[in-house]
C-alpha cells in the first residue's frame, strides 16, 4: 500500500511539473543533464487521509535527467489547520526516486509567504515572483538542514 501511494506521490509530481512549465526554472547542472525545478506556494483543502481541513504548502520540486534515467527530488513543508484555523501539526517531506520518503514531524507551523485562511475552491495559489521563489527555495532548504 505504501509502494502505491509512493508511486502516486512521484507520478503527480511529475504530472505537476509537466503541466505547469511556464513556471519552472530550468538550470543545466555539472553533468550537462537537465535540470528543471518549481518553487510553489499554495492553500490547498486535505485530502481523505489527512489530519485538518486544509493545509499551507511551500515545495521545491526537482526533475532532472530524461527518459527512464528521471530523478525526482522533492522538499515539501505542509503544515495543516482545523476549519477555525488552528495549527495541528506541519509534516517535513524529502521524497526521492532513490531513496524514497523521509518524513518528519513537527508542532509549529513552517510554511511562509502564505496567509492562513482557508482555500474557496481546493486550492489557492498566486504566482510567485523571482525574489519569492527564492525566499521559499532558501526557507526550504534551511528548514530541511535543521530538522533532517
Amino acid at each position: 500500500m505504501r509502494y502505491v501511494a509512493k508511486s502516486l506521490l512521484m507520478a503527480s509530481i511529475i504530472v505537476l511539473l509537466a503541466g505547469c512549465g511556464t513556471n519552472n526554472t530550468s538550470v543545466a547542472n555539472e553533468g550537462n543533464e537537465e535540470k528543471t525545478e518549481k518553487i510553489e506556494a499554495y492553500i490547498a483543502k486535505t485530502v481523505s487521509y489527512e489530519v485538518g481541513d486544509y493545509k499551507l504548502v511551500n515545495s521545491q520540486i526537482i526533475l532532472s535527467g530524461s527518459g527512464e534515467n528521471i530523478k525526482v527530488e522533492a522538499r515539501i513543508i505542509e503544515d495543516f489547520f482545523n476549519e477555525e484555523g488552528d495549527h495541528i501539526k506541519t509534516r517535513l517531506l524529502h521524497s526521492t526516486t532513490q531513496n524514497g520518503d523521509e518524513e518528519v514531524f513537527i508542532d509549529e507551523p513552517m510554511t511562509i509567504l502564505l496567509k492562513n485562511e482557508p482555500p474557496e475552491n481546493g486550492v489557492m495559489s498566486e504566482e510567485l515572483s523571482t525574489q519569492e521563489k527564492a525566499e521559499i527555495k532558501n526557507h526550504i532548504l534551511k528548514v530541511f538542514e535543521d530538522k533532517f
